[in-house]
């Protein structure tokens, strides 16, 4: 990941915990899928009502670090819960 790639990763990351996530989607839209872009990238399209985007996405995160892991696990228990699957929602959580 080059400078410019993180501070826009650092930028996408604040308008998502601000709540901006059309404007989080746009930054991301530029930057590559590795694990730490595909984590934040899942949390954004959930946000935004794109859940197989985001599933997508956060299964991607799933083989980055630990701290990708957690994020994209947590998005998949949304996603699960969101669907009505409460059992697997809860699993997924927990692994959070």
């Amino acid at each position: 990941v080059n400078l410019t790639d993180e501070v826009k990763l650092l930028k996408a990351r604040a308008l998502e915990r601000a709540g901006n996530y059309q404007q989080a989607r746009k930054l991301l839209a530029d930057l590559p899928d590795d694990y730490r872009s595909s984590a934040l990238k899942g949390v954004v399209e959930y946000r935004l009502g794109y859940i197989e985007e985001s599933k997508r996405y956060s299964e991607v995160a799933l083989s980055g670090p630990l701290e990708e892991q957690a994020e994209a696990t947590n998005t998949l228990g949304h996603i699960e819960r969101f669907r009505g699957n409460y059992i697997e929602s809860s699993n997924y959580f927990k692994r959070a």
